[in-house]
C-alpha cells in the first residue's frame, strides 16, 4: 500500500494487487477517514520488551525467556553424558544465542555435575591469537574459581599472559594442555569436584574465523581443540 498524499482528516490511498493474484496489475482508489489526535490526548504505552530489546542476554528468571526448554534440556543431557561433547549454537544476529548460553549455564551448574565458565571472544578481539585464546580460557577458569559462589574450590593459578607465552612460544597448545591437566588433577583432589565436567562456553565464536582469516590464528586450531577435548587427562 502506498500513501499518495496526506490530509488532516482524510487520506487517499492507492492499492495494488500483485500480478501473481491476477493476470494484470490493477489500481484501486478510495477515500479513508484518518483520525489524528492532539498531543494532549497521547497516552504512552509501556513496552515490556524494551529492557532487553537493545540490551544484553535475557536475565535468568525473567518471564521474557520462554520456548527454549526442550532445546536447553537436550544440550544439558548431551553435555552431562559426554565429557568431550562439543556443541555449536548458531543463528542470525540477535536471535537469542547469548540468552540461551546464560540460561544453559545456570541449568548445567544446577545439576551439580558441571563447572561452567563463559566468556566472549569479543573481549580479546583486538588481540586475538592462539596465545590470547588459550590464556583467556585459563584466566576465566581462575576468575570463576576465585569469585564464583562455591563452598570449596580446587587450587588453580593462571599464569600471566607473558609467562604463558614464554613457556612454549612455538606451541601454546602444549602449555594450555599442561595447565588444564593441573586443573583437573586439582579437581580430583577436591571433595565435590571429582566428577564435575568442565564446560567452556564461548560467545561470539565467529571472531575466531576472522583471526584465522587474518593470519593471527592457525587454521589448525580446531583440530588442536578437538585433541584437547579428547585428552582424558585434560577432560
Amino acid at each position: 500500500m502506498i500513501c499518495k498524499r496526506s490530509i488532516n482528516e482524510q487520506s487517499e490511498f492507492n492499492y495494488f494487487i500483485p500480478e501473481q493474484a491476477i493476470s494484470a496489475k490493477k489500481e484501486y482508489k478510495c477515500q479513508m477517514s484518518l483520525r489524528l489526535y492532539s498531543s494532549e490526548e497521547f497516552t504512552p504505552i509501556a513496552n515490556p520488551y524494551a529492557p532487553v530489546a537493545d540490551g544484553g542476554p535475557v536475565p535468568v528468571g525473567s518471564n521474557m525467556f520462554y520456548g527454549r526448554e526442550e532445546f536447553i534440556n537436550n544440550i544439558v543431557d548431551a553435555i552431562i553424558k559426554s565429557p568431550s561433547k562439543q556443541v555449536i549454537i548458531y543463528g542470525q544476529k540477535r536471535c537469542g544465542k547469548s540468552s540461551v548460553l546464560l540460561h544453559l549455564r545456570k541449568r548445567l551448574n544446577d545439576t551439580g555435575r558441571a563447572f561452567c565458565v563463559c566468556f566472549s571472544l569479543g573481549d580479546i578481539m583486538n588481540n586475538l591469537s592462539e596465545v590470547s585464546f588459550y590464556h583467556k580460557i585459563l584466566d576465566t577458569i581462575a576468575d570463576e574459581i576465585e569469585y564464583g559462589d562455591y563452598d570449596n574450590v580446587p587450587e588453580f593459578l593462571c599464569p600471566k599472559v607473558n609467562e604463558f607465552k614464554a613457556q612454549d612460544p612455538d606451541n601454546p597448545l602444549n602449555t594450555f594442555a599442561k595447565y588444564m591437566t593441573k586443573f583437573k588433577v586439582a579437581c580430583k583432589k577436591t571433595p565435590g569436584w571429582e566428577n564435575k565436567n568442565l564446560v567452556v562456553m564461548i560467545d561470539e565464536f565467529t571472531y575466531l574465523y576472522s583471526g584465522i582469516k587474518h593470519g593471527n590464528v592457525s587454521s589448525s586450531i580446531m583440530k588442536q581443540w578437538k585433541a584437547i577435548t579428547q585428552n582424558e587427562r585434560a577432560q
